[in-house]
C-alpha cells in the first residue's frame, strides 16, 4: 500500500497512521502531560501546542485541496491536536495554568514545495 502524502486514504497502512497520530497527536499529549505537572505544583504556567488550519474551503470541485495534498492521517492528527487543547485547557484553568494551541497555516518547507510542484 502507498503511504504518501497526498494518496486516497484507503492507500494508507495503517502503520502509517499510527506512525502520524504517535508523532503527531501522542507527542503533544505526553509533552502536555509533564509540563502540566511542573506547571501545577508552580501554581501557574501556559502551554503551547501547534496543530495546522487544515480545514480549508473547498474547491469549485468540492475537493478539499489540503486534504487531497497531505491525506486524511494528517488532518486526523491536526484536528486532534486543536480538540485535545480544548479539552486540556478546561482541566488546567482551575489550576491557574492555560494552555493555547497555535495553527500557524501554510510554512514552506522543502517537502511542502515538493508537493506543490507535484500536484500542480
Amino acid at each position: 500500500t502507498q503511504s504518501t502524502w497526498g494518496a486516497p486514504f484507503w492507500d494508507w497502512s495503517l502503520d502509517s497512521l499510527s506512525k502520524y497520530l504517535e508523532v503527531g497527536l501522542t507527542a503533544h499529549y505526553v509533552a502536555s502531560s509533564l509540563a502540566a505537572r511542573l506547571m501545577i505544583r508552580q501554581k501557574r504556567g501556559l502551554i503551547v501546542t501547534t496543530a495546522d488550519e487544515f480545514q480549508g474551503e473547498p474547491t469549485e470541485d468540492g475537493s478539499d485541496p489540503v486534504t487531497g495534498m497531505f491525506g486524511i492521517p494528517y488532518c486526523i492528527t491536526k484536528g486532534a491536536i486543536d480538540r485535545m487543547t480544548v479539552n486540556m485547557a478546561t482541566d488546567l484553568r482551575p489550576q491557574n495554568v492555560a494552555i493555547v494551541g497555535l495553527d500557524p497555516g501554510y510554512c514552506e518547507t522543502e517537502n511542502v514545495r515538493n508537493l506543490v510542484k507535484k500536484n500542480n
